[in-house]
């Protein structure tokens, strides 16, 4: 399944803001006039990527209504924009960060509002349905407007990653991937990061951000480019180990055990990778499964393809579960056709109800042989598949007597895209495009899903300075 590369709504594209707002908005974005100069605006000047953006507005009359507003636009051109409107205290002045926002593009006291609440409008098409960002930093301009006029503004430098990460790409050993290492020559924590069933290399944002941090990054594809299988069938696990094995000699790399993450569909390898590797010191599993599937053949394949499993393990099929219905045949997808995203959470629902205890049981990912924690990092509104198949690796590790190694959490109300990086606008990332017009169910109410990628950034860091650390010290 496709899963956040950076991050439509469940009705593909809307929930853009309105047309005559939008008009009254840029009209007082583009007002004449001199600025009120008793007005003023305060706002840090430079944020990183888990920072709110609180704004305070002071000058104002008493009870004046005061616009505040956000907008960048991104490396496609495309202009995001919240806006919050506020009544001023009886001092003259409105705090964005503890006020109720009297209308605007979020409705509760957020700091973050101005940000995760950002988004396009009419006639700007949600795809992707991320703001696409690729440079270290993008500038934010902020604005307060009162009596229909803008009466001041200023600009906020947003970093996404550090400039001075480093980028190669990998070609050895059969392995395609990318290399982030960190600014400096020290050696580094290694982690070995697996993206999801869209393939191809991981999007660069979360290895950018990961290096920022201190951490080298072999963001590894397993298939669908250049000569890897081209289906997401029968992935040998051994690759995935010859990724880690590779990370841990180079020179980049701290002598210290290696992190995997893996993101929906690479949850499932990279929890088999670090079963089988013993220089594997955690798993982050983000979007988790505790079962094997059956695999996703190439797009051109899907109508006749015979059902296989996603891995194999010493040469042989990993045993797993079916898909239920005619996932791989788009036959789940007709309301797709039809205009409407298409949430395939029941398919998986229909696999784990049509296998017996038994078949089940086999299929369970062998979470007890990680050598180390794991994290399982569940979206509790995925309509991609059940947050439900977390509780599978909770289970089994209780069942195994390893349950104080994992850790399980879930962001409630956030969607299958809440894995990225934290602070990005996610207005737009309840639904993902998957091909000819037809958008895919990502589920998550867009506050939630902002919450949730602020959480998971927690929860992640947590998890790599843990699975990193040297154990051969007292």
């Amino acid at each position: 399944m496709p899963t956040p590369r950076s991050a439509p709504d469940r009705a593909p594209p809307t929930r853009s803001v309105p047309l005559v707002l939008l008009l009254a908005l840029a009209a007082t974005l583009t007002a004449c006039g001199a600025p009120d100069g008793n007005v003023d605006l305060t706002v840090d000047d430079e944020i990183d990527m888990v920072d709110g953006l609180p704004v305070e507005v002071d000058g104002v009359p008493a009870g004046e209504s005061v616009t505040v507003w956000a907008r960048l636009v991104d490396a496609q051109n495309r202009p995001w924009t919240a806006w919050g409107a506020f009544e001023a205290d009886g001092q003259g002045r409105v705090d964005t960060a503890a006020q109720v926002p009297l209308a605007g593009t979020w409705e509760t006291v957020d700091p973050h509002g101005l940000l995760w609440s950002m988004r396009l409008p009419d006639g700007h098409h949600p795809d992707p349905p991320f703001a696409l960002l690729t440079e270290p930093s993008h500038t934010i301009e902020v604005g307060a407007d009162i009596g229909g006029r803008t009466a001041t503004r200023t600009t906020v430098a947003r970093q996404q990653y550090d400039p001075g990460v480093d980028e190669s790409d990998v070609r050895d050993d059969e392995l395609v991937g990318t290399l982030y290492r960190p600014p400096g020559d020290d050696p580094a924590p290694g982690v070995v990061l697996f993206g999801g069933s869209e393939g191809g290399l991981p999007a660069p944002g979360l290895p950018r951000a990961l290096a920022s941090e201190g951490y080298a990054v072999l963001a590894l594809a397993y298939f669908g480019v250049e000569h890897l299988p081209a289906g997401l069938e029968e992935i040998p696990v051994e690759y995935g180990v010859d990724g880690v094995e590779w990370l841990a000699t180079h020179d980049a790399v701290a002598d210290a055990p290696i992190a995997v993450v893996g993101a929906s569909k690479g949850s499932e390898y990279a929890l088999l990778v670090g079963a089988a590797s013993d220089l594997v010191g955690g798993v982050a599993a983000a979007l988790p499964s505790g079962y094997a599937w059956s695999g996703l053949p190439a797009f051109e394949e899907q109508a006749n393809a015979e059902v296989r499993s996603s891995w194999t393990r010493g040469g042989e099929p990993v045993d797993h579960l079916e898909i239920g219905g005619d996932a791989r045949a788009l036959g789940a997808i007709v309301d797709g056709l039809r205009g409407h995203p298409v949430a395939l959470d029941v398919t998986y629902d229909a696999g784990i109800a049509a296998a017996d205890e038994d078949e089940r049981r086999a299929a369970e990912l062998p979470v007890e042989e990680v050598e180390g924690p794991v994290l399982a990092l569940a979206a509790g509104d995925d309509a991609l598949w059940p947050a439900r198949l977390a509780d599978v690796i909770e289970v089994r590790a209780e069942r195994e007597g390893v349950a104080e190694r994992v850790t399980r959490s879930t962001a409630e109300d956030a969607g299958h895209l809440m894995f990225d990086q934290p602070g990005l606008p996610t207005t737009h990332m309840t639904g993902m495009p998957y091909v000819a017009g037809i958008w895919i169910d990502a589920g998550g109410e867009p506050s939630a899903t902002a919450a949730g990628a602020r959480e998971g950034w927690a929860h992640l860091t947590d998890l790599l300075a843990d699975a990193t650390s040297d154990r051969s010290e007292p």
